[in-house]
């Protein structure tokens, strides 16, 4: 999957650097969203500081997710079985598992990852860091638990909140429709 998704943006990213989407028939599957790529890759590339800033913060928003999840192994005293004695789960054992864990859950297969997660953690905990089956199950729970509760206040000002000066509710086909107008008015531009 990680192949697949670097080939096709090496891919994306080749075509819209030579400006080779032009070249393509106008049936071409995909092709509206070769154009829509080029202009985001364009935009990214003339407000390069605000680029650099967003995967900084992105940066951090994993870490501190993978964080959550190690603090809450922490708090389940997660140790290695296997070492005699047992020692805690170092970090970086534990953030070897996060990304994997993270990318295969945000696939939509299931309600938030949930399930999913669980035996993701059993499996990997348990054979990577040594962590008994009932502890990595516990953990993928409680970590999914302790980000949704902290994650609540945040969701309930997304939805009660109306911006000021919009006397109606957005709707968002109408934001849809404005962003691919802005899109292709870029690209015809270029």
């Amino acid at each position: 999957m990680l192949g697949f998704s670097i080939a096709g943006l090496l891919t994306s990213f080749i075509i819209s650097g030579f400006n080779l989407f032009h070249l393509l028939p106008i049936k071409f599957p995909g092709r509206d969203k070769l154009i829509e790529i080029s202009a985001a890759y364009h935009l990214y590339a003339r407000h390069w500081m605000a680029t650099v800033v967003a995967f900084g913060v992105s940066v951090i928003a994993h870490l501190a997710t993978f964080t959550t999840f190690l603090f809450v192994a922490y708090a389940l005293h997660a140790e290695d079985v296997r070492k005699d004695p047992p020692q805690p789960v170092p970090a970086v054992d534990f953030f070897a598992v996060m990304p994997i864990e993270r990318t295969i859950t945000a696939v939509p297969i299931s309600l938030a990852g949930i399930g999913l997660r669980e035996k993701l953690l059993q499996v990997m905990l348990h054979d990577l860091c040594g962590v008994t089956v009932e502890k990595a199950k516990l953990i993928g729970s409680l970590g999914f638990l302790v980000i949704l509760i902290c994650s609540a206040p945040g969701g309930l000002v997304y939805f009660i909140y109306k911006p000021s000066g919009v006397t109606h509710r957005v709707r968002l086909r109408d934001m849809k429709e404005e962003v691919a107008t802005l899109e292709h008015e870029i690209a015809e531009k270029e």
